[in-house]
């Protein structure tokens, strides 16, 4: 898996850092697919290595951006990965 040197995004432990890429399953996406979908419970922390990942809310209908996740940064939905609550 191509994740940068791990001081370039966070300070772990070289311990931590094998651990974490122990772990690690790779994903490659296509352009539109949807990592998860609206009330699905989230279940994993997403690294994006490379293109980006868009995050939207549904608001009646109309999908509203709400951020953007650009290569060598993490996403998840916290909310629904804490408490196990389906994704808004």
């Amino acid at each position: 898996m191509g994740f940068p040197p791990h001081k370039s995004f966070a300070s772990l432990s070289e311990d931590s850092y094998s651990l974490l890429m122990s772990i690690a399953e790779p994903r490659r996406l296509v352009k539109g697919e949807v990592l998860l979908h609206e009330s699905q419970v989230c279940k994993h922390i997403y690294f994006v290595e490379s293109g980006y990942l868009k995050t939207v809310h549904n608001n009646d209908g109309k999908e509203v951006n709400l951020s953007f996740t650009f290569p060598g940064s993490f996403t998840t939905n916290l909310k629904s990965l804490r408490t196990g609550t389906p994704s808004e």
